[in-house]
């Protein structure tokens, strides 16, 4: 198992995936044996982790840990068979050659991003109505081959919803604060969270600057709404743990991965926290409470 270290974030994950792996009858130390490697919060480290697991000769390796993790164990093996938690946009990033017929050594979920990431903004700003939204990613994402297809989806969207995009795009987590202090100064009304691996696993600290600021925000991942955000929608993390399972199981009794096809998610979550959004003064359109999964009071 590849993957960033545990957190408060990725903790309930990795418990889904652990239960449904003894629900299919797969036990820890009993008859199934898990070598995990962690990248401490830094995607660098995962060249280095990937040959590790390859080195033990496991009968399969599963990325935990998004698109970075995923491409750090293709790189490494082009033999053993890999189960992806998640990855966004694997056909575009090369990773397989088609969701039907992935080919190679690779299988398991997919995202849309760019589609996830206008409907998030679509959101904020239907609630919102800002002038200036803000888009805060981190540098890695920015060399992603469809990054800058990303930033034009969504400042096209932002445009239709009579506001100005603009971006804010730190080398590493150390310097949010300063990326905060210039949110405000450049009067940023709403903001837009993208979903690196490494923003959610410290979705706690970013989501204390978030409140800080007094930013109405939205993200992805039912983490960052417990922990004051006010908006989430996305992906239900824990079902794609259970799917990510069920390949591990079709590939332990013989199945090849490049015959099983990519699935892209089917189960989004929408999570509001009226508790901010009180104290931030916001009202929530009926219509919005209406399709939450969740509503934190």
């Amino acid at each position: 198992m590849l993957s960033f270290e545990d957190s408060a974030e990725s903790i309930p994950i990795l418990n889904e995936f652990m239960a449904e792996l003894a629900r299919r009858g797969y036990r820890e130390d009993v008859n199934l044996k898990i070598v995990r490697r962690n990248a401490a919060l830094d995607g660098r480290n995962f060249d280095r982790m990937a040959l590790d697991l390859v080195e033990q000769r496991p009968d399969l390796i599963v990325t935990t840990a998004g698109t970075a993790s995923v491409q750090a164990a293709k790189r490494a093996t082009s033999t053993i068979p890999i189960v992806m938690l998640s990855s966004v946009e694997p056909v575009r990033d090369g990773l397989v050659s088609s969701l039907a017929r992935p080919g190679g050594n690779l299988t398991g979920n997919s995202l849309n991003g760019i589609e996830l990431l206008v409907k998030r903004l679509q959101l904020i700003a239907d609630i919102v109505r800002p002038k200036r939204i803000g888009y805060l990613g981190i540098q890695r994402s920015a060399f992603m081959r469809h990054f800058d297809e990303y930033m034009a989806a969504i400042a096209s969207a932002a445009q239709a919803h009579g506001a100005e995009l603009q971006t804010f795009i730190p080398n590493s987590l150390d310097e949010l604060p300063a990326v905060f202090a210039d949110m405000k100064r450049r009067e940023v009304q709403a903001l837009l969270i993208d979903n690196p691996a490494v923003f959610y696993m410290n979705a706690s600290r970013i989501a204390r600057m978030v409140v800080g600021e007094r930013i109405p925000a939205i993200a992805e991942g039912r983490a960052w709404a417990t922990s004051g955000v006010l908006i989430t929608y996305g992906i239900d993390y824990l079902d794609l743990a259970r799917k990510a399972v069920a390949y591990v199981d079709r590939i332990a009794k013989g199945a090849k991965p490049q015959d099983l096809p990519v699935e892209q998610a089917t189960r989004f979550e929408l999570v509001i926290n009226m508790k901010t959004a009180n104290a931030l003064g916001v009202e929530i359109p009926q219509r919005i409470l209406l399709l939450a999964n969740e509503v934190l009071r």
